[in-house]
Parts: structure tokens; sequence; C-alpha cells
């Protein structure tokens, strides 16, 4: 953690210090919140300090009182960092992009991926490129030709949804396909009782945009998109002022944007197994409904539903706890036997009663082959790459087991 800035300024580190142990009085802590959310270095500042004491309180070294007010933010959900954080990205302050989340790819059942040949997924990745890059010019073209657009545009949505889960995404994407269809074409797809005379199609001088107006829109469109493609190759522009100044112009309407949310896919699948135990040796594997974990269970299909716990299991493995205590507020409540937490999974083994020790190992996922499925049942095999949460007890007489 650099805190080269906390060890010069005690004071400062022990007033946020205080703020996420509930030590300070409200009005010094609206106070606080006000100076973070104005001030990107202070903030940082916050969530070094936030990592620290998550740390601090996994391995043991927060106790009594401290360990109890910390506990009791935690399963408030870390709520004063997380909403000066929301409302930062809301309100745009701070340059800094949402956690890659950017994530991609969530839960992604996929069906036979094992047995993909190589040359499928070349051709794939072309035929993805081609349609993404070069197609979209075809909007700006002649009627067929902004018909076969539509079409290359949602036949990659629909291969899409049959192979991922994006949620409503790809719904969405196909919906904006729709402008891209006159009313002459969709009048074919009518039903006959709801079809009337078919419309004329016009080509009235009139009907066209004025070229003063559509050249305009087309300068504010390149100036926006060209600033956001130089930052995504970390490419300085010479005379930026006038394109970032029309950028900074249109930024707030959202409609001038960079590659989606997915624009860096892993080229691993991590996932987070969370186990427990009783005398800190034999550990129980707790499953979840949807993700992967055990490695005889199929991939199911859930799409578009989207669920948070699995999903938000996914992007914690993209990091460690302390970048996402509500992993830490996660285990905290299977420790206590919350009935609320437990419904969530798919199999609790401590039904009786909750385990003493917690603790999450990482592990990268692959799919087997069809032989190896054939003749062990399993679909998934996996490597074990680390602790990703070193065990720990609500009971701090009893020390953490050697992970």
């Amino acid at each position: 953690m650099d805190d080269r800035h906390l060890r010069t300024d005690p004071t400062g580190h022990a007033r946020l210090t205080q703020y996420l142990l509930g030590e300070l009085a409200e009005e010094d802590c609206l106070k606080l919140e006000q100076e973070c959310f104005e001030d990107d270095r202070l903030f940082e500042q916050l969530e070094a300090v936030e990592a620290e004491l998550t740390d601090d309180y996994v391995r043991g070294v927060l106790r009594g009182r401290e360990r109890e007010e910390f506990e009791k933010r935690m399963l408030r959900t870390s709520g004063g960092v997380a909403e000066i954080e929301f409302s930062r990205r809301i309100t745009g302050y701070g340059s800094r992009q949402p956690a890659r989340r950017s994530l991609l790819g969530s839960f992604k059942v996929r069906i036979g991926d094992y047995a993909s040949p190589a040359w499928l997924l070349r051709a794939s990745t072309a035929v993805m490129f081609g349609i993404e890059l070069a197609v979209p010019f075809l909007i700006f073209l002649p009627r067929r030709l902004r018909h076969c657009a539509a079409a290359a545009f949602a036949a990659l949505q629909v291969l899409i949804l049959l192979t991922g889960n994006y949620c409503f995404f790809n719904w969405l994407t196909l919906a904006l396909c729709l402008p891209l269809l006159d009313d002459a074409l969709l009048h074919r797809f009518l039903p006959a009782c709801w079809r009337t005379k078919p419309p004329v199609l016009r080509r009235d001088s009139w009907a066209r945009w004025p070229v003063q107006v559509t050249l305009a829109l087309a300068v504010i469109v390149a100036c926006a998109s060209l600033v956001q493609l130089f930052a995504t190759f970390h490419v300085l522009l010479r005379h930026p002022d006038p394109a970032y100044a029309v950028f900074r112009w249109v930024q707030p309407l959202r409609s001038f944007n960079n590659y989606g949310l997915f624009a860096v896919m892993t080229t691993t699948r991590l996932e987070i197994v969370v186990e427990g135990s009783n005398d800190g040796e034999s550990w129980s594997a707790y499953e979840f409904k949807y993700k992967p974990g055990d490695l005889q269970r199929r991939p199911g299909f859930v799409a578009p539903h989207q669920p948070r716990l699995d999903w938000q299991m996914w992007f914690a493995a993209l990091g460690d706890y302390r970048q996402n205590p509500w992993f830490v507020n996660f285990c905290i409540r299977l420790l206590q036997g919350s009935p609320e937490v437990t419904a969530l999974l798919e199999r609790n083994p401590f039904p009786k009663a909750p385990p003493r020790f917690i603790r999450a190992e990482l592990y990268e996922y692959h799919f087997t082959d069809a032989a190896t499925r054939r003749r062990s049942g399993e679909w998934w095999r996996r490597e074990l790459k680390g602790i990703y949460l070193p065990p720990f007890s609500l009971e701090v007489s009893s020390p953490p087991p050697a992970s």
C-alpha cells in the first residue's frame, strides 16, 4: 500500500481510521465525506486505510471494541466508502473508470467449449471483428445495406445470447437495430390482421437532413470518438484542446462512449471456493447456486437472470479480499450462520451450526474435454492458485489455523 502521505500525516491517518471505526461525530463524518468527495487523493487514502483495517481484522490484529466496531461497519457493507464512491462516479468527479468490470464474462455458460476446434475459434473471432469494426459503416449507406448491417448485428447478438449471459445487454442491442429497418420492410413481418396499405417510401428532398446539420453532427461525433480512441491506446494528441472541449461538452449526455463494459476480456477463469472448518484441519466447501464449484456439476442456463452474489464473486476473483470488503462481510455472516445469507447458497455444509473458521481459496477453472467428461463425469478441471482469504474466526481467542 502506498501510504507515504499517510506516514507524513499521522493525524490524517488517525482521522480516517476513526471514521471507519465509527468514532467521529456525525458532523465530522459529513465534513470528511465532503472532503473525500472533492479530493481524489484523500479518497484514495480512505480506501487504503479501509484495506489496511480489513487486513488487520482478518489477521486478528483488531481486538476488543475496535474489532466490534469495524465488524458493525462491515455488516453495513462499508457504507461510507461505498456511498462516497457512488456519488463521485455519478457526478463525474475523478477520472477512474469502474473496476474492470469491465469486466467480463461473468457466467459464461457455454456448451461444448471444451471441444471447440482452434479453426472455429479463429474464424468466429475474425467474424466478430468484421461485424464490430467494418459493418457499422453500412449504417450510412442505402437502405438494403443498412438492412444487411442490422442482420449482421442481430446475428452476432443472438450468438452471444446462446453462448453467454450478459443479462439484458444483448436484448438492448437488438432493440437498437430496429431504427435501421424501415416501415416497408417491417410491414412484411406483421400478422395479416395488423397489416394496412404498405407504406410508400418517399424520397422528397425535404425528407433529407440539411448538410449543415449532418456535417456539424459528424464533427461532434468524430471529436468525441477520437478523444476516447486515442485515450484507449494511450496516445497523446498534439493539439487536443478543441477536441477535448467538444468531448467535455457532450460527455454529460452519455451518448458518445468508449467500447462497452467489456473492452478488456479476461483470458482465464478464476473462481473463489469458500470453505468452513470446526478444527482448522478438515475443510468443507460451500456450494453456490450458479457459479462453478463442484467439478461434476454441469453449467446451467440462467440468462437473462443475473444472480447478484455469484456475479459479484466473479468480480471479487479479479482482485483480493482487501479490495472487496463485502466479501469479508459475507464470510462473517457465514460464521454467524445467517439464514438470509445461507439461503443464497446451493449447499451449506454446516446446516446445524456455523463453523468456527472460514477461508477462501482461489482456483483457475477449465472445461474438460469430451473423453474426460465421459470417463469421470467432470465438466471442469481446476488448479489451485493460492489462498484468497486466510482462515479467520469470530472467536478472538481462537488463533487462525495455518493456511
